[in-house]
């Protein structure tokens, strides 16, 4: 089976984050889960597949749209990328976030980032792999 091809590009920044969804997945059919609005329950069903598992159990599952500019000499194109939760956790590493804290806090640690070198796979525009990515420095007062 051919292998899709993966390009490497530096983006300065993040110039857009859109749809970040954090969400709960099915262990046995990865579906997601939509019977989370509260995880007071000690147990969640998948309509998917009707697999009953406790919620303690669940991980947590992530995707997001981001534009970023390719450069490539004199010539610059926006465009949109995808990550997954892979990608968003180790973006995230390092940070006093993770997937469990609020959206709009991730959005704007993500939109803080800059020099972020990742590979991403040409045919599907999802992230394959972060390479590196500079962190905003913290300030003290």
């Amino acid at each position: 089976m051919l292998k899709s091809p993966e390009k490497e590009v530096t983006a300065s920044e993040f110039n857009l984050v859109s749809k970040l969804n954090i969400f709960c997945s099915c262990k046995v059919c990865k579906k997601r889960l939509n019977d989370v609005e509260s995880f007071t329950c000690t147990t969640l069903k998948c309509e998917n597949c009707g697999t009953r598992q406790r919620s303690r159990d669940i991980k947590l599952q992530a995707s997001a749209k981001i534009s970023i500019t390719e450069s490539e000499g004199d010539n610059s194109k926006e465009m949109w990328i995808q990550a997954f939760t892979e990608q968003l956790e180790t973006l995230l590493a390092g940070s006093t976030l993770s997937l469990k804290d609020k959206i709009d806090d991730i959005e704007v640690y993500l939109m803080s980032l800059e020099d972020i070198c990742l590979v991403y796979n040409v045919q599907t525009t999802n992230i394959t792999k972060i390479l590196s990515f500079k962190r905003p420095e913290v300030h003290s007062d």
